[in-house]
């Protein structure tokens, strides 16, 4: 898909979904759970200040990032097949 796709090196979801879907590639993540995802690990990752811009990740918030993950997952894992 790589190699089909022209890819730009980025971790912002939306931004990977994006390019997915104007290339016929539908993915299964709503706009908020693209937001969710990306405010959770664009920060953790590249720290401005070493710390989360609007709360920090509790238990609940934690298990939603790896529900979204898994599902992620599971649908690259079938597009790739």
């Amino acid at each position: 898909m790589e190699k089909v796709i022209p890819f730009k090196k980025t971790h912002n979801i939306m931004e990977l979904k994006t390019i997915l879907e104007k290339n016929g590639i539908p993915i299964e993540l709503t706009e908020d759970e693209c937001d969710f995802l990306d405010s959770i690990y664009l920060p953790t990752k590249y720290p401005l200040g070493s710390a989360l811009p609007y709360f920090y990740p509790d238990k609940d918030i934690c298990k939603k990032s790896i529900v979204l993950a898994e599902r992620v997952i599971i649908e690259v894992k079938n597009l790739v097949k």
